[in-house]
């Protein structure tokens, strides 16, 4: 064999990656997979948690159109009504006598009537992750401020997570 051939092959470096090269790599994108899972699970999370807000938001108008008609809230004070069957007298009510059919939260939801104010509480179907089961309250009427409180998540700042307020703890506004 040629002696310069041999040479030349013998500097030339090999292409490829070292295996410290690999370990770095993959160190990188698990340390940005431990910090996006979650925030991924927070954001759709965030995304269910507007179906309540919206049936909240369409219940509490509902309410207070037939407030302003008949001069009480649905239902009469000591008969929670299901919000997905009965008779329904409220104006939301777009399928014979329930309401729209909700699928991240329980359908066997109440409306309560307490004096001058109003309750509804919607439980979340499935825990997800990173927040545990948890049911949404949100209380109106009365002429006082709307309040909506979170209990049973296991989250340590539900409120913010889910963007239903800027309040920590369980009462989100």
């Amino acid at each position: 064999m040629n002696k310069d051939c041999m040479s030349e092959q013998a500097g030339k470096k090999l292409g490829g990656f070292t295996l410290i090269e690999l370990l770095v790599v993959v160190l990188i994108i698990g340390i940005l997979a431990a910090i996006a899972v979650p925030e991924y699970f927070k954001v759709v999370e965030k995304s269910r948690a507007a179906e309540a807000i919206s049936t909240f938001d369409t219940i509490r108008g509902s309410e207070e159109r037939y407030m302003a008609q008949t001069g009480s809230y649905w239902p009469a004070v000591g008969s929670p009504t299901a919000i997905d069957g009965g008779a329904c007298l409220l104006d939301v009510c777009t399928n014979g006598n329930s309401y729209p059919v909700l699928s991240n939260f329980s359908s066997g939801a109440k409306i309560t009537n307490s004096g001058n104010t109003w309750s509804l509480t919607l439980v979340r179907n499935s825990a997800p992750v990173g927040f545990g089961a948890y049911s949404l309250t949100y209380t109106a009427g009365g002429g006082t401020q709307a309040s909506l409180t979170i209990s049973g998540a296991s989250d340590t700042n539900p409120c913010i997570d889910l963007g239903l307020g800027a309040k920590t703890g369980t009462s989100c506004y």
